[in-house]
């Protein structure tokens, strides 16, 4: 057993992956964390209220300049960059927009029933996910 003390707690890096990436991925990663915060945080809240993204085509037009629209194919004239490239940009946009994730969306916030009917079918009960029965035997 070693008697080292541990390594200091990143909150920014808690599994110290940071470790792991290379000059090319960090580039990567900063270059959509820079981006993501200033085109996206101070307006997805109201496009979450509103229910709406009235800016999707200008979204596109610089997603598409930044490089990512189709970064991880290698055809069709896409980068081609790689799974590690595409996980690292698409989780700092999700880190630019995921405080909503969480916010109610207007219809559950004002509706009374708990679970609202979806397109007009039947109310959803919540209930567990598991099948009855032992696992090696399925649908018994």
């Amino acid at each position: 057993m070693s008697t080292d003390p541990p390594p200091a707690f990143d909150r920014y890096d808690p599994l110290g992956l940071d470790a792991s990436l290379s000059a090319d991925e960090f580039a990567v990663r900063d270059t959509y964390a820079d981006s993501a915060p200033s085109t996206l945080t101070p307006f997805v809240a109201e496009w979450f209220e509103d229910g709406d993204l009235p800016v999707a085509r200008e979204l596109a037009k610089q997603f598409g300049q930044l490089g990512l629209l189709g970064m991880h194919l290698h055809a069709y004239g896409c980068g081609g960059s790689s799974a590690v490239h595409y996980d690292l940009a698409c989780l700092e946009l999700e880190a630019a927009t995921s405080w909503s994730s969480a916010t109610p969306s207007p219809a559950w916030r004002h509706s009374a029933d708990p679970v609202p009917a979806q397109a007009g079918g039947p109310m959803v009960q919540p209930g567990p996910l598991v099948e009855s029965g032992p696992p090696w035997a399925p649908g018994q």
